[in-house]
């Protein structure tokens, strides 16, 4: 489903470049929120355990928390580089 995601998004945001047209990057912009967004709440929705030295739940927490907004931008990050590679293929 993310190859296909991210195969829509290339098309769209090559589209975009060629045409300038200002829906087709509103719809470009947005369909990367919503990817960020999808991705944040995918691994917020994993509980990481297994922290050394963190006895404390909040801790734990909040260590889980940050380590899934660091997983979701370096995803994001990379799936927006993937998708630039996509357009210069095209």
């Amino acid at each position: 489903q993310w190859l296909e995601w991210l195969l829509i998004l290339g098309v769209v945001a090559y589209l975009a470049k060629q045409t300038q047209t200002v829906v087709l990057k509103l719809v470009s912009n947005l369909s990367y929120a919503m990817l960020f967004f999808y991705l944040q709440a995918l691994f917020y929705s994993v509980e990481f355990y297994g922290f050394p030295l963190i006895k404390s739940e909040r801790v734990r927490r909040i260590a889980s928390l940050i380590l899934s907004a660091a997983l979701s931008i370096a995803l994001w990050l990379f799936f927006k580089s993937f998708v630039s590679a996509i357009q210069g293929k095209v």
